[in-house]
């Protein structure tokens, strides 16, 4: 009797391994997209906890998963090292505009997963200095996407205020409107912004908090007021001036949580959870615009002929209907390169963008880099937002933009 339950369940768990091998459980680009986001929102999350468990995660019956391997920072370098590896490798397999590259991309979720879960396994055995080295790698592959994050977020602002603006048509303003909802949005990321502004240039003890400030509220005005200059920015709009507002702040106070004084922190609670929290939401957000506008849409299914119903259609039509149409060549690469390049960035701000443990004379040389790269990052997203907003008008007889001017 034994026998014949053991070759029952063998047979079994063979037939559901045959099964899952063969399933490839294709989904649409853009619910692709916003599955790696998810797994990228995920291990986010596994990163930040595993760092606040400073040594006291251990497992007994895994030799080498110590307190010092699995807790605290290392814990945390663990898992942002496997994520980096799993979406070079998605970048590398979808090189090109190929039809492997489009099913890799929709489908084959369990191969993925597997290789998620092996590169995790696999970084138990990585010793502490390399995934040191690794955090030096991060620390410099990281800048790419700080750069990169603001078009993605102009570009979200854009879409997001265009999609509610014409979801009210031609429809008077009401405080049920959609436009109403944009007015309360803006006005929140605004609230957000001033709240920070005002937090930095509360520390009298801080100069260089004060400077940066005051610099960050310069640019907050600025901008909001050109983007507001219908003669010269028609395109412009309040909730990307919003946004791009509060990207700012965010990123003014992440500078100075970097900073080497300790009276330039903003506050511990801000410094340790608001901060990163927020740097997180900013990633998804970018991450998530570029999964949707460079995805394509999921195909429509067929259609019936027409007058035809599904209760009088025959089996044919509706296997018909059923079937989804067969999946093209695509570029997935990109997307994947810029999961690559959050990966990273995501890496650093789980750390603080600080090597730890290390000697304090290291640790304040990182620091001071840290601090000096979000600054540039702070103007650099303030210089492209204004480009976009000026380049229409001062190039307007160069090349067409595409924006209508009262001139």
């Amino acid at each position: 009797m034994g026998s014949v339950l053991s070759a029952c369940a063998a047979s079994c768990v063979c037939t559901a391994c045959c099964s899952l091998a063969g399933c490839a459980c294709f989904v649409s680009s853009r619910v692709a997209c916003f599955t790696n986001v998810a797994v990228l929102v995920g291990a986010t999350f596994g990163a930040m906890a595993l760092r606040g468990n400073t040594g006291t995660l251990a497992i007994s019956w895994l030799p080498v998963c110590t307190a010092d391997t699995c807790g605290g920072i290392f814990g945390a370098y663990r898992v942002n090292f496997a994520l980096t590896g799993y979406f070079t490798a998605l970048c590398l397999l979808t090189v090109g505009t190929t039809e492997f590259g489009a099913k890799l991309h929709r489908g084959w979720w369990w191969a993925k997963t597997i290789l998620l879960m092996a590169l995790l396994g696999a970084t138990l055995f990585v010793s502490n200095e390399s995934l040191a080295m690794g955090q030096e790698v991060a620390r410099f592959g990281s800048i790419a996407f700080l750069f990169a994050q603001p078009l993605l977020l102009i570009s979200l602002g854009h879409n997001w205020n265009e999609a509610w603006v014409e979801a009210d048509g031609d429809e008077p303003l009401s405080y049920l409107s959609w436009r109403a909802a944009l007015l309360l949005v803006s006005a929140t990321m605004y609230g957000g912004s001033a709240m920070g502004c005002a937090s930095l240039l509360r520390l009298a003890a801080c100069p260089v908090g004060v400077a940066l400030g005051w610099a960050t509220l310069v640019l907050l005005l600025g901008l909001s007021g050109l983007s507001m200059a219908s003669r010269i920015c028609p395109h412009g709009n309040l909730l990307t001036s919003a946004l791009l507002s509060l990207y700012a702040t965010h990123l003014g106070h992440s500078a100075l949580s970097a900073h080497t004084d300790a009276a330039c922190s903003p506050s511990d609670f801000i410094s340790s959870n608001f901060t990163p929290a927020l740097g997180l939401a900013f990633a998804v957000a970018a991450l998530g615009s570029a999964g949707w506008s460079g995805a394509n849409p999921a195909p429509a299914p067929a259609l019936l002929p027409h007058g035809v119903t599904r209760s009088d259609a025959t089996m044919s039509q509706l296997r018909t209907q059923e079937v989804p149409p067969p999946i093209g060549a695509e570029a997935a690469w990109p997307f994947y390169l810029v999961c690559l390049a959050c990966s990273l960035y995501l890496w650093m701000l789980t750390t603080d963008w600080s090597t730890q443990p290390a000697a304090t004379s290291s640790a304040e040389a990182d620091n001071a880099a840290a601090f000096w790269v979000l600054v540039s990052a702070q103007w650099a997203a303030s210089g492209l937002y204004a480009y976009t907003l000026l380049a229409p008008y001062l190039l307007r007889h160069v090349r067409d933009f595409g924006v209508t001017f009262e001139d």
